[in-house]
C-alpha cells in the first residue's frame, strides 16, 4: 500500500505540472461547457451557450457540478480568490487523472504480461505523449471520459478469484458442479467497473462505442467458462444471474442523471436521449464542421501519436495479414475494440482530435510491444528517443505558446478592470469580443470582477436565423454601423479583436474615442481565416 501512495504522489505532482500546460486556448468546449456552466450555477452569472437552453437540452450538468461544488465551498467560506477559482478547475482534473495513471499502470501490466521491457517503453511513451499532457487538465467532457475510461478498464481486468474451474472433472455431476461454482464478480470488480462505464457514457455518450463490445465479450466469457458443450439450461441460468445481478449497476446512473436533467431543465429530459437525437439522427454536428471518413486515419491519430504511428502501422499490417497477432500474450480484444471506435467515429461527420483522447492510452502497450519486437537495438533506442524527443517539442509549443492570447488577453481585461473598479467600485464595465464567438474566456475568468463586467460577444447561437459573426466578419464597418446604437456597443470600454480586424476598423474605433491598450500575442499558425497570429486590446480613451 505505501508503494502504490507513494507511487500516486509521483504520479499526481507530475500531473499538477501538467497544469502549466493548460494556459494556452484549445476548443469552446473546455470553457463554456464546463467551468463558465458551473460559475452559473454559483453565482448566477456566467454565459450560457445554446445546448444548455431547455428547448435543447443537450448537455448533462453532471460534468459543470465537478467544478460547482469547490466553487460553492470557496464561496461559502469566502476563500474563491481570482487565481484559486482559475486554477482549482484544472487541479481537480490533475488528481482525477493521477487516479487514472496508476489505472493505466496495472490495467497495461494485465495486457502486457510479464514483458518487463515493455513496460519501460509503456511508461515514457505514455508520461510524454504531448496530446496526453496537453489535455490531462483541461476542463474537457473527453478528459473525463478518458479518467473514467482508465479507472473501468482496471476494473474490468481484475480478477476476484472467483471463476468457474475450467480443468475438466471424472464426476457424473460435474455440470451441475460448475453451475455451482459458477459466481459473479464481487462489488469490487466488474460492477465498479460498469458504475465508472455509466458516468462515463452519461458524460460522453460515445463511450458506449468502445464499452458495448467490451461488456459484450466479458457476458460471453461468462456464459461459456468452463463448458466443454454447451449446455442451453446452464447457459440460461447463468444468463439469468448475470443480467439479474449486473444490470442494476448500469440502470442506476442513467436513472439519477435522467432525475437531474429533468430538475435542472425543468421538465422532464434526458440529455442522453436528446445528444443522441441530435448528433447521430439529424446529423446536428456536421454544424460544426464535417471532414471525410479516413480523418483520423490520416490526420488525427498521426498527429497526435507522432513518430510512434509507425509501430502502429506496423501492428495494423500484422493484423491484416495474420489471424492472430505475433505475441501471443497480447490481448487482442482492447486493440479491437479501440479500432472499432474509431471507425464509428469515422462514420460522423463531424471530427476532432479530442475525440480520439479516451483510445490513445489503449493503443500505446501495444505500440511499446511493437517496438520492443525490434531486433535491431540501435533502431530501438532510435525511434524510442524520437518519439519522446518529439512529443517534448510538442507539448511545449502547444502547451505554451500555440493560441496563448486569449487567456493573456483575459488577465489584460482583469487588470484594467481592477483599476477601474479602485476608482470607482459601482461602475460597470463593458467588454466587446469581436472576435469569432467562443474565443476567449468569458465571466468566470474575470472572477472576482464578473458582477462588474457585461460582456458582448457575436452570437452564432444556432436559435438565431442570422450569424453575427458571419456578418461582421464580411462587412465589419456596416455591421459597426447598423448595432452602434442598436445593441448599445458605445457604452463599451474594451474592445478585443484580432489584428487583421482591427486594421479594418481601425478608422472608426479612432473617431468613437478608442486608443489601442495592448498587442498581444496569439500564434504562429492560424487554425482559420478569421484569426490572426495577433490580438489587439483597445480602451476608450477617457474624457476629462
Amino acid at each position: 500500500m505505501n508503494f502504490y501512495r507513494q507511487r500516486f504522489f509521483h504520479v499526481l505532482a507530475f500531473r499538477l505540472c501538467c497544469c502549466f500546460f493548460s494556459s494556452t486556448w484549445f476548443v469552446p468546449d473546455e470553457y463554456f461547457q464546463s467551468v463558465e456552466v458551473a460559475y452559473h450555477l454559483v453565482y448566477g452569472k456566467g454565459h450560457l451557450s445554446w445546448e444548455w437552453l431547455p428547448e435543447w437540452a443537450l448537455r448533462s450538468p453532471l460534468h459543470p457540478l465537478i467544478y460547482a461544488f469547490p466553487f460553492w465551498l470557496l464561496k461559502l467560506f469566502s476563500l474563491d480568490f481570482g487565481f484559486i477559482i482559475r486554477w482549482i478547475p484544472n487541479i481537480i482534473h490533475a488528481f482525477l487523472f493521477a487516479i487514472a495513471d496508476i489505472c493505466f499502470i496495472n490495467w497495461a501490466k494485465s495486457v502486457i504480461g510479464f514483458s518487463l521491457d515493455a513496460l519501460y517503453i509503456i511508461l515514457p511513451i505514455y508520461f510524454t505523449n504531448w496530446f496526453i499532457i496537453y489535455c490531462s487538465t483541461r476542463t474537457l467532457s473527453n478528459t473525463l471520459e478518458c479518467c473514467l475510461m482508465l479507472i473501468a478498464l482496471n476494473f474490468y481486468t481484475k480478477e476476484d478469484g472467483n471463476y468457474v474451474e475450467t480443468k475438466k472433472k471424472n464426476d457424473d455431476n460435474f455440470e451441475e458442479e460448475k453451475l455451482a461454482k459458477f459466481s459473479i464478480p464481487k462489488i469490487d470488480s466488474f460492477c465498479i467497473c460498469l458504475i465508472f462505464v455509466s458516468i462515463a457514457g452519461v458524460i460522453r455518450p460515445t463511450t458506449w462505442l468502445l464499452w458495448i463490445p467490451l461488456c459484450y465479450g466479458h457476458f460471453v466469457f461468462y456464459l461459456l467458462e468452463g463448458l466443454d458443450v454447451i449446455n442451453q439450461e446452464i447457459i440460461t441460468k447463468r444468463m439469468e444471474k448475470y443480467i439479474l445481478s449486473y444490470s442494476p449497476f448500469v440502470i442506476i446512473i442513467p436513472f439519477f442523471t435522467f432525475l437531474l436533467d429533468s430538475f435542472y431543465y425543468g421538465r422532464p429530459t434526458s440529455t442522453f436521449f436528446n445528444f443522441f437525437h441530435f448528433n447521430i439522427i439529424k446529423s446536428g454536428n456536421a454544424l460544426f464542421g464535417s471532414h471525410p471518413w479516413h480523418w483520423y486515419f490520416t490526420q488525427g491519430l498521426p498527429s497526435i501519436l507522432l513518430f510512434a504511428s509507425i509501430p502502429l502501422f506496423t501492428i495494423l499490417v500484422k493484423l491484416i495479414r495474420s489471424r492472430y497477432y505475433v505475441d501471443i500474450r497480447l490481448d487482442r480484444r482492447y486493440i479491437l475494440c479501440a479500432g472499432l471506435y474509431i471507425f464509428s467515429l469515422s462514420l460522423i461527420a463531424h471530427k476532432e482530435h479530442r475525440f480520439v483522447l479516451p483510445i490513445i492510452p489503449i493503443l500505446l502497450p501495444y505500440i511499446a510491444v511493437e517496438i520492443n519486437s525490434y531486433k535491431n537495438e540501435f533502431l530501438k533506442k532510435w525511434l524510442i528517443n524520437l518519439i519522446i524527443g518529439s512529443n517534448l517539442l510538442s507539448i511545449i509549443y502547444f502547451g505554451l505558446i500555440h493560441q496563448r492570447g486569449p487567456y493573456v488577453a483575459n488577465n489584460k481585461i482583469v487588470q484594467y478592470v481592477d483599476e477601474k473598479l479602485q476608482e470607482d467600485n459601482s461602475s460597470t464595465i463593458y467588454v466587446l469580443q469581436l472576435m469569432p464567438c467562443y474565443s476567449m474566456p468569458m465571466y468566470a475568468g474575470l472572477h472576482p470582477y464578473a458582477q462588474n463586467v457585461s460582456i458582448t460577444m457575436l452570437d452564432c447561437g444556432i436559435n438565431n436565423t442570422t450569424d453575427e459573426s458571419e456578418q461582421f466578419h464580411s462587412s465589419p464597418i456596416p455591421w459597426l454601423n447598423k448595432n452602434w446604437f442598436s445593441k448599445k456597443l458605445y457604452l463599451t470600454n474594451l474592445i478585443v479583436c484580432y489584428q487583421h480586424i482591427f486594421y479594418k476598423i481601425e478608422s472608426f474605433l479612432m473617431q468613437k474615442g478608442f486608443e489601442r491598450h495592448s498587442l498581444i500575442f496569439h500564434t504562429y499558425f492560424t487554425s482559420s481565416s478569421r484569426q490572426h497570429s495577433k490580438i489587439i486590446l483597445l480602451s476608450k480613451i477617457e474624457e476629462e
